[in-house]
């Protein structure tokens, strides 16, 4: 009797949405996984003041992912709360995270981020250009602005230089001639301009690496580098290249996403970038019937084995816009 007490007592399993923010269709979807399993779904930011935290069950402040105690802190509030598995929401994160997975795992905490390996070449912009060669993935020609600037490398303008480390189109600039690079720090990375329209494929790997579903979309119109007009689009050779392209990645797992540009015509595309969590365009691809949430709590509480997934809506159109939450004062 008092073993059944005890069990009665002990506190729910939860689940934590990292640095929600104001992504409330991550909160949303997470709640609807969650609830379906008597889990309590925890939120976390820097800051009190975002709209997510009216979509969760629980709401926690953390510093930020930079300070040296926040593993620390997130490990405590994950024992603390009964919390098995933790999804991250933000670049800055996940190189955190990736390092720390192993010895949160001893402690009965799974991260739904990929390996280490296939994060710092998310991260790294040379990487993923070194990646995407090692697998004859089409990509434009890329290399440091200080192998430009030498002649190292011959590449043709108009080209896009970007931080290395960069996130969220932060620092992308377009230049016209040679003479431009030099306005810009070595570090950096130039990148030959790619052709044809941007696309987005989300797509979600299981545990076991293999890609379960792969949902491409055009990004019609974007705000911040984050599409707020996009439509989903079944593309055969996007689809095919993002399996290759996740599948090749060491130790990936949950939800990615791949950014392209395609040429309609040509039924070409060129390969840029890879994200290794949920992005802005997660809601399209959740409205299109892609479970990623609901896959991720699958695995990690079920440990069920997700077979291929491609019966997601074609064409379908999202559309944003803002919406005002008003929280009174007590």
């Amino acid at each position: 009797m008092i073993d059944v007490v005890t069990q009665m007592m002990e506190e729910p399993k939860g689940v934590l949405l990292l640095s929600t923010g104001s992504k409330v269709a991550i909160a949303r979807a997470a709640s609807k996984a969650a609830s379906r399993r008597d889990l309590i779904l925890h939120g976390s930011d820097c800051t009190e003041n975002v709209p997510t935290r009216h979509f969760v069950d629980r709401f926690t402040c953390f510093d930020t992912s930079s300070e040296e105690s926040w593993i620390e802190k997130l490990k405590s509030y994950c024992l603390e709360n009964s919390i098995s598995l933790v999804i991250p929401t933000r670049h800055a994160d996940l190189d955190a995270l990736a390092n720390q997975k192993s010895s949160l795992a001893k402690e009965g905490i799974c991260v739904a981020v990929s390996d280490t390996q296939t994060i710092s070449v998310c991260l790294d912009k040379l990487a993923t250009s070194t990646f995407f060669a090692d697998l004859s993935v089409p990509s434009p020609q890329t290399g440091l602005v200080e192998e430009a600037q030498n002649g190292v490398i011959d590449l043709q303008h108009p080209l896009f230089v970007k931080p290395r480390f960069g996130s969220a189109g932060r620092g992308i600039k377009e230049i016209e001639s040679k003479q431009d690079l030099w306005e810009y720090p070595s570090d950096w990375i130039a990148q030959e301009k790619a052709v044809g329209l941007e696309y987005t494929i989300n797509v979600y790997v299981s545990k076991k690496g293999k890609c379960v579903c792969a949902i491409p979309h055009q990004r019609i119109l974007t705000d911040g580098s984050e599409s707020v007009q996009a439509r989903t689009e079944r593309i055969p050779v996007l689809i095919n290249w993002a399996e290759r392209i996740v599948e090749g990645l060491p130790g990936a797992w949950g939800p990615l996403n791949i950014q392209c540009f395609y040429d309609r015509q040509k039924d070409s595309p060129q390969f840029i970038e890879i994200n290794a969590r949920l992005g802005g365009g997660f809601p399209l691809a959740q409205a299109a019937k892609g479970e990623f949430i609901e896959w991720l709590l699958q695995e990690a509480f079920e440990e069920s084995e997700l077979t291929r997934f491609d019966d997601w809506t074609d064409q379908l159109l999202m559309m944003k816009y803002r919406e005002a939450i008003f929280d009174p004062v007590d």
